[in-house]
């Protein structure tokens, strides 16, 4: 006598997948509405921050290390702003385009993880330069 079984019931069908919808702009902003306060704060903080006076510190008028020429910025603050914050958001918006053909959510995330980082360092650098730094090798240049 042989028993002839399957291991596999010939009922059994595979559940088609579930279709989530994208969220839309404003449920995005909506659940994302607290990280982008922190982001408005840091950038006020960071701004307020670079606005205040250094720190007075000591120094000599016979110190060599501040006689140095005064030079202009090598690199302005519009050109550091586009490679900082519009090349990188560019390239994500542009992968997101060719891979997935929407820039929605994903982009707007890192848009937004992009600044929150962005005003965090503007915040720990600003921070630095006025509480820990010395005077400018072209201190006396630029009186």
């Amino acid at each position: 006598m042989t028993l002839t079984h399957s291991l596999m019931p010939h009922s059994l069908s595979v559940p088609e997948p579930l279709s989530v919808p994208e969220p839309s702009f404003v449920v995005w902003i909506k659940k994302s509405i607290l990280e982008i306060c922190v982001c408005v704060i840091f950038l006020g903080l960071g701004q307020g921050l670079g606005a205040l006076p250094p720190r007075n510190s000591a120094f000599f008028e016979q110190d060599l290390s501040l006689s140095r020429e005064h030079f202009d910025s090598q690199v302005p603050t519009w050109l550091l702003s586009l490679l900082a914050f519009v090349f990188p958001l560019l390239c994500t918006l542009g992968y997101d385009l060719c891979k997935k053909g929407s820039v929605f959510p994903t982009s707007l995330w890192m848009t937004l993880g992009l600044a929150q980082s962005l005003t965090a360092a503007m915040i720990i650098t600003n921070v630095t330069k006025n509480f820990v730094g010395s005077k400018r090798p072209n201190f006396f240049d630029c009186e």
